[in-house]
């Protein structure tokens, strides 16, 4: 089963009412890296890569700057990545 990953946006954190939508799904369990007071895409990336270290299969959800730290997980590791919202 892919597992989840929720990239939360710039003013937002990692654990509220879109992550909380997600893990209330039934796909079971979502994982939120938290890049909270992290504005700048270089910042944010080690901490993703870091959160997401040795899992395979990824379905990233990204909101709003979340779709930018996304995009660009995925041109860094695309063998990781089973799709991208």
């Amino acid at each position: 089963m892919p597992q989840l990953v929720f990239l939360h946006g710039l003013e937002t954190g990692p654990h509220g009412n879109k992550f909380h939508t997600l893990a209330g799904l039934g796909l079971g369990e979502v994982l939120a890296p938290n890049c909270r007071k992290l504005n700048s895409p270089d910042a944010r990336l080690p901490v993703i890569e870091a959160a997401l270290a040795g899992k395979q299969r990824l379905v990233l959800v990204g909101s709003p700057f979340g779709g930018l730290m996304a995009l660009k997980y995925v041109v860094a590791h695309p063998e990781h990545v089973a799709g991208i919202v």
